[in-house]
């Protein structure tokens, strides 16, 4: 509860108004019954204990806002505030929360909004679960799109204002061409790679690339099954260069299924 003196003595005055205002009207109906009173000071009567009525109520309304109620059944967890300090409108006053039913929240890069809906599968923790929310529209700052899924019995497993890793599957192709997303370098506007060629001579390659994933990309043109590529310190080499092949530092091209 939240205490307001002020609040409490108009509730006070309020309610003793009220009171005060129904024994008069009681002694008006029997004046009124004896003849003793007219109509007018009897309406006069009823008048004044109507007006204390809707007082008594809105200070009423004004104590339950002072109430600090729980909005469900839950946990009341860390205080924010101590007894006895002076709060205002929008005050932090306690954490509270319901740990069977979780919400994790996320966001999903406007690119691919267009492949996401409800009910869609999500990936978190090894647990598969429906997609319960994602707005279709792009926040202006972050250029992404808010989205949540809702977590059932979750209760002793899971710590509440963690971060956890989620996966949302929105594209997959199946036997394509893919290469580490480190080997991808640009050069002139366009996508390029290093290729080890004849006589291990170092090849630029422009490629036209297709889905990825953190470290994976999808090569869709230039670029063909168990050719060598370059994958990291294509800063020391340039093309023409010759270069030393081992196994522990090759890389190639392979297919695979590649999802987004």
């Amino acid at each position: 509860k939240i205490e307001n003196a002020e609040i409490d003595k108009i509730y006070r005055l309020s309610l003793s108004a009220q009171q005060l205002a129904v024994q008069q009207q009681r002694r008006a109906e029997l004046l009124r019954k004896q003849g003793l009173l007219s109509q007018k000071e009897s309406d006069t009567v009823h008048q004044t204990l109507l007006e204390t009525e809707k007082t008594l109520a809105r200070a009423q309304i004004d104590c339950e806002n002072m109430l600090v109620k729980a909005p469900f059944d839950g946990v009341l967890g860390t205080y924010k505030t101590k007894d006895g300090a002076q709060v205002s409108v929008g005050t932090s006053l306690a954490t509270f929360y319901n740990p069977e039913t979780l919400l994790v929240e996320f966001a999903i890069p406007s690119q691919y909004i267009a492949k996401v809906h409800l009910g869609q599968l999500v990936t978190i923790q090894g647990q598969s679960l429906a997609l319960k929310y994602v707005q279709q529209a792009i926040d202006e700052e972050t250029r992404m799109c808010p989205a949540s899924v809702e977590i059932f019995g979750a209760s002793g497993s899971w710590v509440i204002g963690s971060s956890v890793e989620i996966k949302l599957t929105v594209e997959e192709k199946s036997n394509v061409l893919i290469i580490p997303r480190s080997a991808i370098f640009l050069r002139g506007g366009k996508d390029v790679v290093y290729v080890v060629g004849k006589d291990n001579i170092i090849e630029e390659r422009s490629v036209l690339l297709g889905i990825s994933d953190r470290e994976r990309i999808e090569v869709t043109s230039g670029l063909s099954e168990k050719e060598v590529i370059v994958a990291i310190g294509q800063d020391r080499l340039y093309p023409g260069i010759s270069v030393k092949m081992t196994k522990s530092s090759s890389s190639t091209a392979d297919k695979k299924t590649a999802s987004l």
